[in-house]
């Protein structure tokens, strides 16, 4: 924890005294601020072609069974879990950085598309999800008759 952004143990008998300290929850809040205790984040990019959305996710360390993948109403939500690793008997952790717990993503889709199309591949901690475009949804050409 920060030192100087600590309340000065003399002040805070006056500062309760009063019933008020202004520096209540302020170690926790700078904690948060300066990257501890933060939940998981999966970064993410989305492109597309003539045919195709493509989702990348950034998921390092975590397995296929512990990543699912949704489609509703143009709605993709990537939602996982990391769980405590399991300690062996006899063995302590000494310094332990790695975040645990559930993220979610979701991103909506700008067209119609093929629900029953979608793939999902992940490979060196990249989720790679593919979805292709509803015929409907991808520019036609026109035939202009001459009359």
């Amino acid at each position: 924890m920060l030192p100087i952004l600590r309340t000065s143990r003399l002040a805070r008998p006056l500062l309760s005294r009063w019933g008020f300290d202004p520096f209540e929850g302020f170690d926790q809040l700078a904690s948060r601020a300066f990257g501890e205790d933060l939940p998981l984040a999966v970064r993410i990019d989305c492109r597309e072609d003539a045919d195709h959305y493509f989702v990348d996710a950034d998921v390092p360390g975590f397995a296929g069974e512990d990543i699912e993948v949704t489609l509703e109403n143009n709605l993709l939500t990537i939602t996982g879990e990391r769980t405590q690793a399991e300690k062996t008997e006899g063995e302590n952790f000494l310094h332990s950085e790695r975040k645990i717990g559930r993220f979610s993503r979701s991103v909506r889709l700008p067209d119609q598309v093929k629900a029953d199309s979608v793939v999902a591949r992940l490979k060196d901690g990249v989720l790679t999800v593919t979805v292709s475009k509803a015929d409907e949804s991808k520019p036609r050409r026109i035939e202009v008759i001459d009359s």
